[in-house]
């Protein structure tokens, strides 16, 4: 292990990585802990783990802060206790300790009130590399850590999965304010994974977002005649809909989905089906009832944004919150999650110039973008783009760029030494089916450092059956879209063929 601050991750093994099963299961609990003491039992927020047996256990905490005993810990045996001198915090501690042996800290990420952990089982923990970890706070003056968000990053065998704990601004009419703080929050943890300033959406093959999001229930959004009414009403009318379980009016007044449709906030992530109560605002007991001074709400959410080459890859199982935990007013929301493992085609080790003169070369035709983000006070940018891969699709240490188009946000590149062609590490077109390229737009900078536009994804799929392939793709920017991206590309060579 090594620590930075209140960080802490697993040291990558040594060697080469572990066989991994074809899928892995993840249990993800997110919880407001209400800075109150957790239940003693513990089975009441996981279950029963020697039953379920998830092969990875994400925890992500909010006010998360109590008093708490640490001489407890003392009575547990020799090898445990070597793992929990790792932990710092209570709760962590305590779900190292249910969870036992069987599962090692990956990651550790504390900031005042919020935490995040990653615990993994011993079948896949070896097959786990590339771990970093980052953070960014929202609360007062960017500093004060009772909001904001945490992140841990790492690769499940070829696949890099980014896992986010944040928690948001609170209160009703505040939904600008939490769609903010996600773009802060992106912006704020760029690099998490390779040399470039990307967010963890365009770097990342799977982000799983959890947390106290607290966006709220509003009925202003399907326009129901209460809208104006004052909060008594509102909150009786809201209570009469989760005593009917009448789910689907309720999602359809809730806020973060309203965000989703129509493209605001949180572009291209998907959410398990949420076929329950409103998890805030409760009373602190066992069974289900709502604190008049807010409305219920679904603060409590689970999300997954996957690119489209492994859009498939990441599926909820199951979501339900855990409304028998009695000590906060949000009651807890536990997601099952399956992750398919991949082993992406392509020659890794063999780097002799004889083998890459048989590998497939992308030539990118034609190239133009359309309403890209202005980052320059004249309300122009010069953008440029840099192709990348996620899966090692691209021979490394070459320089995948195109030429600086300036003071435009339309601006157009043609294949007269303005584009490139990528060398690729597959010798056949049926080989690219599995891969993606990563457009990363920049505007270019004299005096400070190129700023950031968006990322967006190009499938090869569609490659691997024909010689080219027209695309025409959203830029998307800490989850909003910043314009598109349109183009040609086409192999150019491959002595398979």
């Amino acid at each position: 292990m090594f620590c930075c601050g209140r960080q802490a991750v697993r040291r990558d093994t040594v060697g080469p990585a572990a066989q991994l099963p074809h899928d892995v299961s993840i249990m993800a609990l997110t919880w407001n802990v209400g800075n109150a003491p957790p239940p003693d039992d513990f089975q009441q927020l996981f279950g029963d783990i020697g039953s379920t047996k998830p092969d990875l256990v994400i925890v992500g905490l909010q006010e998360c802060a109590y008093e708490a005993e640490f001489e407890a810990f003392k009575d547990q045996e020799k090898p445990l206790q070597k793992r929990l001198k790792l932990i710092k915090d209570h709760f962590l501690r305590r779900v190292q300790v249910y969870l036992g042996m069987d599962y090692e800290p990956v990651v550790i990420n504390e900031f005042g009130e919020m935490k995040i952990a990653v615990f993994g089982a011993d079948r896949v923990v070896h097959g786990i590399r590339g771990i970093k970890a980052g953070r960014e706070a929202t609360g007062l003056s960017h500093v004060l850590a009772n909001k904001g968000g945490l992140v841990g990053s790492f690769n499940v065998g070829d696949v890099r999965i980014a896992l986010l704990c944040s928690h948001l601004a609170a209160h009703e009419g505040k939904m600008d304010k939490r769609n903010a703080n996600v773009v802060e929050i992106l912006g704020g943890t760029m690099g998490l994974s390779g040399s470039r300033a990307v967010d963890i959406l365009g770097s990342h093959h799977h982000v799983i977002w959890m947390g106290d999001l607290n966006y709220r229930t509003n009925i202003s959004i399907t326009k129901h005649p209460l809208a104006e009414a004052e909060h008594e009403v509102k909150f009786k009318e809201i209570v009469s809909k989760v005593e009917a379980q009448d789910w689907d009016w309720l999602y359809a007044n809730d806020e973060l989905q309203n965000e989703i449709a129509n493209r605001r906030i949180f572009c291209n992530f998907k959410e398990g089906p949420m076929r329950f109560h409103p998890t805030f605002k409760v009373l602190r007991q066992p069974t289900l009832a709502y604190l008049e001074q807010r409305l219920p709400s679904y603060c409590d959410r689970i999300l997954w944004h996957s690119q489209p080459n492994v859009q498939d890859d990441l599926a909820m199982m199951q979501l339900e919150p855990l409304t028998h935990v009695a000590t906060s007013d949000h009651k807890p929301v536990r997601g099952l999650l399956k992750l398919k493992t991949r082993r992406f085609k392509g020659l890794r080790l063999s780097k002799s110039t004889h083998s890459m003169q048989e590998c497939i070369k992308l030539q990118v035709v034609t190239l133009e973008g359309n309403n890209l983000l202005a980052s320059d006070r004249a309300e122009k940018s010069d953008p440029y783009v840099i192709f990348e891969s996620l899966e090692e699709l691209l021979v490394l240490k070459q320089k995948y760029k195109t030429s600086v188009k300036k003071a435009t946000l339309n601006p157009k590149w043609d294949n007269g030494g303005e584009l490139p062609t990528l060398l690729t590490t597959v010798r056949s077109a049926s080989e690219l089916v599995d891969h993606c390229i990563m457009m990363h737009v920049f505007d270019s900078d004299l005096t400070s450092k190129d700023d950031y536009l968006g990322s967006t994804c190009l499938h090869l799929a569609d490659l691997g059956s024909g010689s080219q392939l027209d695309f025409d793709l959203p830029v998307m920017r800490f989850s909003r879209q910043e314009g598109s991206l349109k183009g040609v590309i086409r192999i150019l060579r491959s002595s398979s063929m």
